[in-house]
């Protein structure tokens, strides 16, 4: 839901609080502290990183390790760029609402960004309506609020995972996000790397993808999309990364996980990842 508030605007609420994470405060404060204690990554300065988005019983470790990758650095914006699970369309959708709420309190939206990108393209559409729907976003954000408290934050939910809509993303990042400013920045991808299959098969084709991502090419990470040889819900969100950050970029895989780790029924997983780029 939008909650309207005479101060701050239109809040997002949260939707999977006390599901995928804790709904009390202190209970989620604890959680996250447990989790990038218990993680083995050390505290890092990555510039981008990816994480999953399952719940915390799932992939929080996941989580844990993908933040602790750049937990060394002073960040103040963080571009937040997940896939719209739900009825996707051909557009990028920005957000209209000022601030999102988890339980540790309120993140705010950086406008002035959330306008830039705007004027990038037709494509960006400024509308709540896919962010009220959608988890990928507000399950980072516990470990935004733990670990950088005094950033705010730039939600993009990518519709169809198309070649053209990661383009038009990619494009946008590199004419938005070039000043000398953006020392301060971190870019979060959030995905899965791929669906709920079969066990064997959801191995098999995140071996592909981590293959993909370590060889920079968000081309052929589309093309394998587009021909049903992945299932990850995050294509063009690593095509427009790479589109972006370029074939120079450093790529370290610093912990891997799946969802049969904590499921009963063994026979189906989804694969995850933590992933940080420099």
């Amino acid at each position: 839901m939008v909650q309207e508030n005479m101060e701050f605007g239109e809040i997002r609420e949260p939707i999977v609080d006390g599901i995928f994470y804790p709904d009390e405060a202190s209970a989620l404060e604890d959680c996250v502290r447990d989790l990038l204690q218990r993680s083995e990554t050390p505290a890092g300065m990555a510039s981008a990183i990816a994480a999953p988005h399952g719940g915390f019983e799932y992939c929080g470790s996941i989580m844990a390790s993908a933040f602790k990758s750049c937990a060394a650095r002073e960040i103040r914006r963080i571009v937040i760029i997940g896939p719209l699970h739900r009825d996707p369309d051909e557009a990028l959708f920005l957000p209209e609402s000022g601030w999102f709420r988890t339980p540790l309190g309120l993140v705010p939206v950086h406008t002035d960004s959330i306008r830039a990108f705007e004027a990038c393209s037709s494509l960006f559409v400024r509308n709540d309506i896919p962010h009220l729907e959608e988890h990928c976003i507000e399950v980072q954000l516990p470990f935004v609020q733990f670990l950088f408290p005094r950033a705010s934050i730039v939600p993009i939910l990518v519709g169809k995972s198309t070649p053209a809509l990661a383009e038009a993303l990619g494009n946008a990042l590199r004419q938005t996000l070039s000043s000398p400013a953006d020392r301060d920045l971190l870019i979060v991808l959030t995905l899965n790397l791929t669906n709920y299959l079969d066990r064997s098969v959801s191995q098999r084709e995140a071996g592909k993808l981590v293959d993909l991502i370590l060889s920079r090419n968000g081309d052929e990470i589309m093309r394998a999309y587009g021909l049903g040889e992945l299932s990850t819900c995050g294509a063009a969100v690593l095509a427009a990364y790479f589109t972006y950050a370029g074939s120079g970029v450093h790529v370290e895989v610093s912990e891997r996980g799946a969802s049969n780790s904590t499921n009963r029924d063994r026979s189906n997983t989804v694969e995850y990842a933590s992933i940080g780029f420099s």
